[in-house]
């Protein structure tokens, strides 16, 4: 799958990229402007605690933070993270694994 370097950023490309108020945001599905947030609209948001999250399935409270819920939840050194599949150390990060990641410009991320 391509990656865009926009405006210096390294963003997955899921479907398609869009320029809102100046950021560069990935585009699944469609996008929200909620409480001056862009935010791409995964089914629905949620309202939790004062964040504004993607709703993804649901949503967890883990050791106090809200989390999409992507399948399960991780504690993988001492870090919760969306369990997308797998999770890979890479170069001492741990990310979600979701397909295979890529190491762009000294950045890991996911390549979705």
């Amino acid at each position: 799958m391509e990656q865009y370097l926009k405006y210096g950023q390294i963003v997955p490309q899921c479907g398609s990229l869009s320029d809102v108020q100046g950021q560069i945001v990935p585009q699944c599905g469609s996008l929200s402007d909620v409480q001056g947030q862009i935010v791409p609209q995964c089914g629905s948001l949620s309202d939790v605690q004062g964040q504004i999250v993607p709703q993804c399935g649901g949503l967890s409270d883990v050791q106090g933070q809200i989390v999409p819920q992507c399948g399960s939840l991780s504690d993988v050194q001492g870090q919760i993270v969306p369990q997308c599949g797998s999770l890979s150390d890479v170069q001492g990060q741990i990310v979600p694994q979701c397909g295979s990641l890529s190491d762009v410009q000294g950045q890991i991320v996911p390549q979705v």
